[in-house]
Formats: C-alpha cells, structure tokens, sequence
C-alpha cells in the first residue's frame, strides 16, 4: 500500500502525525494547578474509596492510580471550567485529584471526586451520583441531613 503512495501523501501523513502529536502535547495537562500540593492520603481515604466501590457497585481498583493534590488554605479553587472545591482529572494512566483545603476531609466531596475516577468520566451520571451514592451536594443533604439547604455539585 505504501508503494502506491506518492511522495507528496507520504508528506502531508508525516505533517497530520505532527500535527496530532502536538495537539495532543498542547492539550494534555501535566501540571497540577497553581498552588497545589502533593498530599499523603491514609487510613481514611482507603475506606472511603472502599465505600465508594460499594455503593457504586463497581471493582475496587485504581485507588494507587490516583495522585493527591490539596490547595492550602482555600475554601475554592478557579479552573477553566468554573469555581470547585474538588476537581477530578485524566491524567496518562493516573487520575489527579485536587481538592480545596478546607474541604480536604469532607467526606462527600472527596468521595466525589473517588467517584469520578472509578468511572472514569467528567460528568454526573445520575445513577451513580445521585441514585446509588448520594454525592451531589442535593442528595447528599438530603440523605444525611434532610434540614440542610443544597448547593451546586463540586
């Protein structure tokens, strides 16, 4: 097949390839965000991932998978896509999770963000966010304390 291709087709491919490549570099973000900082996750945060599975009803893995990040220090966090207190991303073969410092051991947001890694997706799936685990700011209120006003999901 190649030997049917003319020089100029084999150009323009190589230039395509670059081209992905680069787009693919430009987009994929290695970096945590600003002020981020690694942090050590123990006891805790491996029940909750636990948890999570469970009501998910998914396998129990990737937990090692997953780079812990915490802001100090701060109630929120700006990102490109809008203000959050946790913030879950793809990141090659691990997940980052940033959460703001304030809220790093609340139990709904971290289990949140645990959540979006073991599904691997950005958005809320109701059934998993809101059906079978509760962790969405409404559902979680209203499952743990039905007199709380809600808010926006993390």
């Amino acid at each position: 097949m190649l030997s049917n291709l003319s020089n100029r087709s084999l150009v323009g491919l190589f230039l395509l390839f670059l081209t992905t490549v680069f787009f693919i570099l430009l987009i994929r973000n290695d970096e945590p965000l600003r002020g981020a900082e690694r942090m050590p996750t123990g006891l805790l945060y491996s029940v909750w991932y636990h948890d999570v599975a469970q009501c998910a009803q998914l396998p129990e893995l990737g937990y090692y998978d997953i780079e812990w990040y915490v802001i100090p220090d701060v109630l929120s966090f700006k990102t490109s896509i809008g203000e959050k207190v946790g913030l879950w991303e793809r990141n090659g073969k691990y997940s980052r999770i940033t959460i703001a410092g304030a809220y790093a051991y609340d139990e709904m947001v971290v289990k949140h963000e645990m959540l979006h890694h073991l599904l691997n997706v950005g958005g809320h799936p109701p059934l998993y966010f809101e059906d079978r685990c509760q962790l969405t700011w409404k559902t979680w209120a209203a499952s743990h304390h039905p007199s709380m006003t809600t808010q926006e999901t993390p």
